[in-house]
Parts: structure tokens; C-alpha cells; sequence
């Protein structure tokens, strides 16, 4: 009697089954598609990107997801949409405003969480900032990650929920994208974070080798002199040098230093003279850095091909 009873319930249990986990389905389809806020803009039309044949780069500045640590998000971000507020990456201090859902600025002292007294403070508070991105699928082969320019103080970075590792500040940090990507399907990329204070990027690169990691150009306006410096991984080979091109005009070419040294690191260091077109001179006994810097600007890689640009530096933060 038993073993019929339990044989006529099994197809309505599993009926039952099959039902929950189809409305959950449902739910998750019906909470992932919930529309972003007019004023925030997480796809890439619009963003700063670059592209030259081995190295892309995406921004992924603009409105984030905003929430302060205190009270329940002190180890985890808000899993409700409707927690979050939004506020401006790279984007510290009382100057950047947050702002709720309606595109209107949070009201501080209304803030849920935030203890009494303290809601002058919560700009310059620890807080999670979150969105989503998507790895383009022309990138499928290539190696991906996420740079961050500078995160101020020690912070946490996850990615889908998994801890990726720290930043701390004043120095750029990348966390490589593992293998295989989700090509068309959003990533949640979430920092638990003393501020964003300069530009995150999306980067991929095609797996050749070797990779600059780092360079800078120090310049001596009495001599007239600049120095090119670059550092990265893997074996140069001798197909590794740094070129200096006019900033707005790449296509003019003041400088190729020599080869990179190889070994497990590459390393370059290069002193030359500087020569600007008559029109563009400056008196260099009171001239600005950027003054020059606007005139040489822009560090490249040169491999087989000659349009390979590995930027030196950038002008400040890119927004939308």
C-alpha cells in the first residue's frame, strides 16, 4: 500500500519540483532584466575605447552602483537592486554626488545604515561600488583584464561573487579575467573600496609573449632631453622598443629608442634629445611640464608592426 502510495505521489513531487525551479528561473530572468537607472549607462556606446591590432582597451568609468559599509554591508554587498544608490567612478569626496534610483541626490541624513552623526561622513566613507560589463566576443582568444589605475587605501575586488584579490593606492593593479569567458553574458565586477580616484579598464591583449607593464618619460626642458623608461614580462627577443610620437599626430614619429633587454623581464631605458617644429618652440626657462607634454605625449611598443601604442600617460580621468 505504501510502495503505491509513494509510486502515484512521485510524478506529482516531481511535478512540483520541475515548477519551483522553472518560477525561480522565471525570477532570476525577471530581476537580471530589471532596466538601469535613464541616467546610467553600462554599455559600451559612448565609452572611451582604443585598439591597435594587439592591445584593446574598454573604460568602464561612469555611474556605479553605490553603498555604504556600515550596518548589514560591512562584508557583503546589497543582493537587492533596490539598496543600491549610484554614484560617479572615478569619483571621491563631497564633490561627487550620490544618487538614488530617481536620478535625484541621496539624501545623507535619510540614508538607511548610516549611524546618527555620521552622514557627513559617508562620501568619504569605505563603500561597495559595483556594475556589470561584458567581454566582446571578438575576444574570446585573447587575454583579458581589468586595470585599475588607483583605488585609494586597500581594497577588495570581486568578480561574480569570487574574490579576484586587493589594490591598495597609489599604484596601478590588474586582475587578469579567467579562461573561458563569458562572451556575451554580463559579468558583476564588485570593490569594497576607500574611493575610485582614477580610471578602470577593460584591456585584452593577443597572447604573444611579452607585455609591457609599466613606462614613463622623464624630460629635461635645460638639456632638452627625454627618457624613456618601460618595464613589462616575458622574452623580448630584440622585437621590443618604445617610439615617441606628437601627441595628436601618432603618425609623427620624434623617437625610437633602442631594443628592450630580454630575460624573464623586459627592461628599457632610453636618454635622447628632444626636437620640436619651430612653430611649437617654447622658453623652456619657464615653461610647464604640460607645456611639452602636450607636444610629446604618447609612448608606444613597436613589434612587426608599427602602429602598435602602449599610451604613457593620460590627461587626467576619462568619463562618458
Amino acid at each position: 500500500m505504501a510502495n503505491k502510495l509513494n509510486n502515484a505521489l512521485l510524478p506529482t513531487l516531481a511535478g512540483c519540483i520541475v515548477a519551483a525551479a522553472f518560477l525561480q528561473r522565471v525570477a532570476a530572468e525577471e530581476e537580471a532584466a530589471k532596466p538601469l537607472p535613464d541616467f546610467v549607462n553600462w554599455s559600451y556606446d559612448g565609452a572611451h575605447q582604443t585598439h591597435n591590432g594587439l592591445r584593446s582597451s574598454i573604460i568602464l568609468n561612469g555611474w556605479w552602483r553605490w553603498m555604504h559599509c556600515y550596518a548589514d554591508y560591512g562584508t557583503k554587498a546589497p543582493t537587492d537592486d533596490a539598496a543600491w544608490y549610484y554614484r560617479k567612478v572615478p569619483g571621491y569626496g563631497q564633490s561627487f554626488s550620490i544618487r538614488g534610483a530617481d536620478g535625484k541626490n541621496a539624501n545623507l541624513q535619510k540614508m538607511p545604515g548610516v549611524p546618527s552623526g555620521k552622514a557627513r561622513s559617508v562620501p568619504f566613507t569605505t563603500a561597495w561600488v559595483e556594475r556589470e560589463f561584458v567581454v566582446p566576443a571578438e575576444w574570446k582568444d585573447r587575454d583579458v583584464e581589468v586595470v585599475f589605475e588607483h583605488n585609494y587605501g586597500e581594497s577588495e575586488v570581486h568578480l561574480d561573487g569570487k574574490m579576484m584579490g586587493y589594490t591598495w593606492g597609489y599604484r596601478a593593479h590588474t586582475m587578469p579575467i579567467p579562461k573561458p569567458y563569458k562572451t556575451g553574458e554580463p559579468y558583476k565586477l564588485s570593490l569594497k573600496t576607500g574611493g575610485v580616484v582614477n580610471n578602470i579598464w577593460l584591456r585584452s591583449y593577443e597572447p604573444t609573449g611579452y607585455r609591457i607593464r609599466d613606462s614613463y618619460l622623464t624630460t629635461s626642458f635645460r638639456n632638452m632631453e627625454c627618457t624613456i623608461r618601460a618595464a613589462g614580462t616575458g622574452k623580448a627577443d630584440g622585437k621590443v622598443r618604445v617610439i615617441i610620437t606628437e601627441y595628436g599626430n601618432p603618425a609623427k614619429i620624434v623617437k625610437r629608442s633602442a631594443p628592450a633587454r630580454g630575460g624573464r623581464r623586459t627592461g628599457l631605458e632610453d636618454r635622447s634629445q628632444l626636437l620640436l617644429e619651430k612653430s611649437e618652440a617654447v622658453d623652456h626657462r619657464h615653461a610647464q611640464p604640460s607645456q611639452l607634454l602636450h607636444r610629446v605625449g604618447r609612448c608606444s611598443r613597436e613589434s612587426s608592426r608599427p602602429d602598435i601604442s602602449h599610451p604613457l600617460w593620460f590627461p587626467g580621468n576619462l568619463d562618458r
